[in-house]
């Protein structure tokens, strides 16, 4: 009977791609029950792998709640922590079922779960630190969707609560919002393990499904960063800073502003997303430091300060801005004291000096006083030409300027940058 069981378990998962072992248990279960019945023997199929066994649908829970491997397609990188899951259990589903250990769980076990029943995963289209984002589609409305499921192994039930809690407390605070992806759904769910009989958490945030990043929307088709001109540069900085706007007066920072965290659809249009990680402006500091990617961290960040404010998210927006236009970071450094260094060689100590909080020693290695950012983005066509540097209109480099004050006390909001000429002129 043993051998048989996992001859058994092993056809089920060369043909069919399982949400949970408690799917697979099941199938197992009706297998075994006699409720279907292979239109092949087994021993059939052990010899020819190549054959397929037809489960009739309506023995099936409906909507189906496992599909076929070839159904799926997965993006290399993006599934690492969802395959790692998935390991781990039918790990643990082949030893129970070698040593005959078959569990037997209600079949409502599966139709209750609201992720199957309602929502049927497609593919992976990202990752990051806290989970796993797949393209999913909703079988009540119909339509497409995006589903973040946060990575429970890698957290404590508190961790996680916590994680999940502030994110859709965020998104639901962001409701209605220009420019910022819309919360469409959220749950958490507590199942048993069939196994060992201890309780795992899953936690799940629906969002309305966007397109790609604006990280891959920067890159031409052989990977490489690619400049964009004065026009397509407004009109995403545009509507980044009406986003970074509304968040602001909503009384959110959203403490993570990068290209990975933009989305951007067919038309053009952009959606700030991941708000893991942001905060309600009405807290007291201290705050949470480091925040941000280096690359896009403001000043104050980088000297430690935890008593900053939303400027820090108009200062990742700046750095968006010069990284459209010359198709590369203006900032890159390895650490924080390197990537001060490297703000305050183009941008000067003046601006930093004149700030209430500037620490008396700063990094002094090639900083003088003054900004190089009109020689990295001339305004006059010829000297652009002959340099081989990014063209930008006066207009676009003040508010170029004024996002990159590193004086957090002057530095230019997202609502003052929206009321600039440069916006005048599209």
């Amino acid at each position: 009977m043993t051998w048989h069981l996992a001859a058994i378990a092993s056809v089920c998962l060369d043909l069919f791609e399982f949400e949970s072992v408690t799917q697979l248990f099941c199938c197992l279960q009706i297998l075994i029950a006699g409720t279907i019945r292979p239109f092949i023997p087994i021993h059939a199929h052990l010899c020819c792998p190549k054959r397929r066994i037809l489960l009739p649908r309506s023995a099936l829970p409906s909507p189906p709640s496992m599909a076929c491997k070839t159904t799926q397609r997965a993006r290399p990188g993006a599934t690492a922590a969802a395959e790692r899951k998935k390991r781990r259990e039918m790990a643990r589903a082949a030893s129970a079922i070698a040593a005959g250990a078959v569990p037997h769980p209600p079949l409502a076990a599966v139709v209750n779960n609201k992720a199957t029943r309602r929502y049927e995963k497609l593919e992976a289209i990202g990752a990051g630190a806290y989970g796993v984002v797949y393209r999913a589609h909703d079988h009540l409305t119909g339509d497409t969707v995006a589903i973040k499921c946060l990575n429970a192994d890698d957290f404590d039930p508190h961790r996680l609560d916590s994680i999940f809690s502030d994110e859709v407390a965020a998104l639901d605070a962001c409701r209605g919002l220009p420019c910022v992806v819309q919360l469409l759904d959220s749950y958490r769910r507590r199942c048993g393990d069939a196994v060992t009989g201890d309780e795992e958490d899953e936690a799940f945030i629906v969002m309305e499904f966007v397109g790609p990043s604006l990280k891959d929307a920067m890159r031409d088709p052989h990977g490489l960063r690619r400049r964009h001109g004065e026009d397509e540069t407004r009109r995403i900085a545009r509507q980044l800073l009406t986003g970074a706007a509304a968040m602001h007066a909503a009384g959110l920072m959203h403490r993570d502003m990068k290209p990975d965290n933009v989305l951007i659809d067919g038309h053009g249009d952009l959606k700030i997303c991941d708000l893991g990680r942001s905060r309600a402006v009405a807290d007291k500091p201290p705050y949470t430091n480091p925040v941000v990617a280096r690359s896009y961290r403001a000043p104050e960040l980088l000297l430690g300060r935890t008593d900053y404010d939303a400027g820090v998210d108009t200062w990742a927006i700046g750095c968006i801005v010069a990284e459209l236009l010359a198709g590369s970071l203006l900032f890159n450094g390895d650490t924080n004291v390197e990537q001060l260094g490297e703000v305050l060689s183009i941008l000067g100590t003046e601006d930093i000096k004149d700030w209430s909080c500037c620490p008396e020693r700063l990094p002094s290695g090639g900083c003088g006083p003054t900004s190089f950012l009109p020689d990295l983005f001339p305004s006059c066509p010829e000297v652009a030409m002959a340099t081989g540097r990014p063209l930008l209109s006066e207009a676009g480099l003040e508010v170029l300027s004024g996002l990159l004050r590193c004086n957090p006390e002057k530095r230019m909001t997202a609502a003052a940058a929206l009321e600039h000429r440069w916006f005048d002129e599209d």
